[in-house]
This record gives C-alpha cells, structure tokens and sequence, in this order.
C-alpha cells in the first residue's frame, strides 16, 4: 500500500511546477526566436524589395532627367523667353503659354519640359488648370485604391460624372 505524507506531496509539486514553469519559459523563449529569425527573414526580404523599386525609381528618374528639360523663363515687353534652367541656352520665345509650349514642340519635338516654379507666376491661368487637373486626377486614383466605389470623373466644367 502506498502511503501519500504532505513532504512528498510538497516535493511532488515542487518538482513538477518548476518543471512545468521551466517547459513554459523554454517554449517562450523558442517562440520568441523563431518570430525574430522570420521577422529578420521578412525585413531583409522586404529591403531587398524596396532596393529594387528604389533601383527601379532612380532609373526612371535618370531617363526622365534625360528627356526633359527644365526651363526658366522672363517676360520681356508683351514677350516669353524660355532658356535652359540648367545650362542657360536660349530655347524659345512666345506671345503667351501656348505659343511659348508649340515653340518648344518644333524645336525640341523628342523632349519635353517644365517650368520652374518661380517662374510660374507668368502663367497664373495654366497654374490653376494644372491644379483642378490634378485634383480631379488625384480624386480618380482615390476611387481606384476603393474597389466598391465607382471611379469618378471630372469634366472641364467640374461636374461630377460617375462611370
């Protein structure tokens, strides 16, 4: 017959609690290294991403900057004369915007270009079509990141149309 006495009873769970304590801290710890290994598994995969966008921007960057070119322009009289922001060549003149773009367009008809932000104080009426412009474009891909509503447009009266 066995016979149970409260020492062995206290020894019992001595042992069997720190053994349970010690199992618990072990799969704590083995849990908590292997979310740091994934995490590190899932930070180096997602630099490693971002470093080929990064690679993949600075190349469309690189070939944009090729393309374009930026200008500065002065009114002189009733006169635009656009020049090379970054080398200072004469590129075009023109009677207002328009004529100023259809200039560069004959002389340069493989770039483009863009103006200077301190010189677009010459064209306050094109400044303010760019922005309704780029609302409405913003407002577009807005509607596009939801895909339960429908993509919204603007026309050149700023009436909403929905498709």
């Amino acid at each position: 017959m066995l016979t149970l006495n409260s020492e062995s009873i206290i020894i019992s769970k001595t042992i069997y609690g720190d053994n349970i304590m010690g199992e618990s801290l072990f799969f704590m710890f083995l849990g908590a290294v292997i979310a740091v290994i994934y995490l590190n598994y899932m930070l180096s995969k997602g630099l490693k991403e971002m470093q080929e966008e990064d690679e993949f921007v600075d190349k469309a960057l690189e070939i944009w900057k090729q393309h374009m070119i930026p200008l500065s322009v002065e009114k002189v009289k009733d006169r635009f004369y656009a020049y090379n922001d970054e080398t200072g060549e004469f590129v075009c003149q023109g009677a207002d915007f328009n004529e100023l773009q259809d200039n560069f367009k004959l002389r340069f008809p493989d770039y483009g270009s863009y103006i200077k932000e301190k010189y677009l104080k010459y064209f306050p009426e094109e400044v303010k079509k760019a922005k309704q412009a780029q609302k409405s474009l913003s407002k577009a891909v807005a509607n596009l990141e939801d895909p339960t509503k429908d993509i919204v447009f603007l026309d050149d009266d700023n009436r909403t149309n929905t498709k």
